[in-house]
């Protein structure tokens, strides 16, 4: 799930995918592009969380040190017109992309927050114990299961 977030906002940021030294070599993303920002507070805002999701991603390699895998194959690109158009139980035209305008990328920035949330959550499930659920899980994701809806890095700390 990192790697995929990571991935999206580093390419919608700066236009190219995470950088091979913290995906572990593993490939580029499918898809990968620059978002059409216009309004500066919208992209100062998707650089900061591109800048934490890519820090969250280097963490967890540390972390998990020889135990961690390298980033895999993500598709970042027509996989948002293939769920829009689900959604919508139609096939739009033009596609649905993300990185077309400020409102389009706060949309898929959403539907990531959102499936992470989900991702997360689901999981929770899986720990045998509370201390190990919150050793996994650290503050933010506490927060935001507890209904908060944006965390800013210096609350993760």
């Amino acid at each position: 799930m990192q790697c995929l977030e990571g991935h999206f906002y580093h390419c919608a940021v700066y236009g190219t995918p995470l950088p091979t030294s913290i995906t572990g070599n593993g490939p580029a993303p499918i898809g990968c592009q620059a978002a059409n920002f216009t309004n500066d507070d919208i992209y100062s805002l998707a650089m900061d969380v591109a800048n934490n999701e890519m820090a969250h991603v280097a963490y967890l390699r540390t972390a998990l040190g020889n135990a961690s895998v390298a980033c895999p194959l993500v598709n970042i690109g027509s996989a948002f017109a293939a769920a829009a158009n689900a959604a919508l139980n139609t096939t739009l035209s033009p596609p649905f992309t993300p990185y077309t305008n400020d409102l389009f990328f706060l949309h898929g920035a959403f539907i990531f927050e959102d499936v992470g949330v989900t991702a997360y959550k689901g999981a929770l499930t899986s720990f045998t114990s509370s201390s190990n659920m919150l050793a996994a899980a650290g503050k933010r994701l506490l927060v935001l299961l507890s209904g908060a809806t944006y965390v800013s890095c210096a609350q993760c700390t």
